[in-house]
C-alpha cells in the first residue's frame, strides 16, 4: 500500500449541501460562525456556497475565521476562461465539435454558467432525447436570440424533446395538467 503525500492526506474539506430551510440554515450558520468552529484544526476547511442572503452576510461578517467571497467580484476574463474550459471538456470529444464551435458557444453564453451547462446538454447526444445531429443542435443554439438566453434555451430543449405530433402533445398536456392540479 502506497502512502499518500502528507499535504493531501491531512486536508479535509466539507461542503454542506441543501441547507435551504430557515431553521436548518440558522443552526448551520450559528455553528460555523461560533468560536468553536474557529478552534477547528487548520487542516479542516468548510465551504458553504450560497447567494449573498442577508442572514448569511450578517452571521459571517463578525466571524474573523470566516472568509467570504462573491463570484460577482471575479474578473470577467477569468469567468470567460472557466466557461470556455467547461464547454471544451464537455463537448470537445464530440466528432462535430471543434475549437471554433466551443469558442462560439462560450461567446454566446454571456457569462452564464447555467446556460453553458444547458447548451452542453442540448448538444451532447448521450444526455437527452433529441432530434437531429450534434451539428444541427449546435446550429440551433447559435440561432437563439441574445437576451433571455435561458428562456430561449429551455424552449429549444422542450421543442426538441417533445415530438411534433398531436397524440404525444395531448399526453404531455394531460400529465402536466395532473401535476399542476396537485399543487
Amino acid at each position: 500500500m502506497r502512502k499518500r503525500p502528507a499535504e493531501f492526506s491531512d486536508r479535509f474539506l466539507f461542503q454542506p449541501q441543501g441547507v435551504y430551510g430557515s431553521l436548518q440554515r440558522k443552526c448551520l450558520l450559528s455553528v460555523l460562525a461560533s468560536a468553536q468552529a474557529a478552534d477547528l484544526p487548520r487542516n479542516v476547511h468548510i465551504l458553504v456556497t450560497s447567494r449573498p442572503f442577508p442572514d448569511i452576510e450578517h452571521e459571517f461578517s463578525a466571524a474573523w475565521h470566516v472568509k467570504m467571497a462573491s463570484l460577482d467580484d471575479t474578473p470577467a476574463v477569468s469567468e470567460e476562461n472557466d466557461i470556455h474550459l467547461y464547454i471544451m471538456r464537455r463537448l470537445g470529444p464530440l466528432w462535430d465539435i471543434g475549437a471554433i464551435e466551443v469558442y462560439r458557444i462560450a461567446q454566446k453564453v454571456e457569462g452564464l454558467f447555467e446556460w453553458a451547462c444547458l447548451a452542453c446538454e442540448f448538444v451532447n447526444p448521450g444526455h437527452m432525447v433529441k432530434n437531429g445531429s450534434v451539428k444541427e443542435c449546435f446550429n440551433n443554439i447559435m440561432l437563439l436570440r441574445s437576451g433571455g438566453l435561458l428562456d430561449a434555451m429551455y424552449q429549444a430543449i422542450l421543442k426538441n424533446a417533445i415530438p411534433n405530433d398531436q397524440i404525444a402533445l395531448m399526453q404531455f398536456s394531460s400529465v402536466m395538467q395532473q401535476i399542476i392540479s396537485t399543487l
